[in-house]
């Protein structure tokens, strides 16, 4: 028996088509026990034909956790080799057109969500000897760009969050690694339809934003090249802190590390039609 087929995974946020689906796939290859999840057991069904175990969990309820640990804890002996946070939502739109509640709605599951689960199975990560906790963060939390500033700063919260409990767990023998993630093909986007309302300060722009929203999406990473990669990095003994993967996440790591805050504002500004924009707001304002 290897290595690998000893240990077990624990991934949130499976639901078909995303990267927490493809990453269950991926780990359950390289022989790991894994533990999918998501809020509705039917996007995840077809993981059970791979061997997979399937589980219902919501990172926002406190009792749903609860349960996820203590079946998982049961069925594993009382550990955990990794846990993936994965689970996340997004929306799309201009701050000023944002509703509070779902700027809540947001942190709860990308931020506190993670938080909680973390804090949940961290006793039986310290059990397996050496566990393992890796956070699906993204490029956007280290580069500005319009219209996700509640999705990217809850991702520079959960960078900086993973940051402190690196040091933290470190007597336990647990690594908490971050994977920065680049444009990776997945439904997250497509699962965040949305239009300029008409009392947007953005209103004249509506081609724009619909155009240029989804510009990446082509030239994104299969979520399948994706895990093969993470999964790869995140399995050796020892990973990195940081890893950086997926379409344009090298290319970020250099210019957020050698270029300025000013080079990323002019980048984003052109690439999302915002000097169009201005042009436009400009022109109106004199007419």
């Amino acid at each position: 028996m290897s290595l690998a087929t000893s240990r077990s995974v624990l991934i949130t946020g499976c639901s078909e088509g995303g990267i927490g689906y493809a990453l269950a796939k991926e780990y359950r290859s390289r022989g790991l026990k894994v533990f999918a999840t998501a809020r509705r057991l039917q996007s995840i069904e077809s993981l059970e034909s791979l061997g997979i175990d399937i589980l219902e969990l919501d990172v926002t309820k406190p009792e749903s956790i609860s349960a996820a640990k203590d079946k998982i804890g049961s069925l594993n002996s009382g550990k955990l080799d990794i846990l993936v946070n994965n689970a996340g939502i997004v929306h799309h739109l201009p701050f000023t057109d944002l509703e509070m509640s779902a700027v809540r709605d947001l942190y709860e599951t990308n931020v506190f969500g993670v938080m909680a689960v973390t804090q949940a199975f961290v006793p039986l990560l310290i059990a397996s000897g050496h566990g393992k906790i890796i956070n699906i963060g993204s490029i956007v939390a280290v580069m500005s760009t319009p219209w996700g500033s509640i999705y990217n700063s809850s991702k520079a919260a959960l960078h900086s969050w993973a940051n402190s409990l690196r040091i933290e767990l470190k007597p336990f023998n647990i690594d908490v690694v971050t994977i920065v993630t680049g444009a990776v093909k997945s439904r997250l986007m497509s699962n965040n339809e949305t239009t300029l309302p008409e009392s947007s300060l953005y209103s004249s722009m509506r081609d724009l934003f619909q155009e240029r929203r989804t510009k990446d999406t082509d030239e994104a990473t299969p979520t399948d090249t994706y895990a093969r990669d993470v999964v790869s990095k995140t399995l050796k003994s020892r990973p990195s802190a940081y890893i950086w993967s997926g379409k344009f996440s090298s290319l970020i790591w250099l210019l957020s590390t050698f270029g300025s805050t000013t080079v990323f504002d002019s980048m984003m500004f052109k690439r999302f039609g915002l000097d169009i924009f201005t042009r436009r707001w400009r022109s109106s304002k004199h007419t």
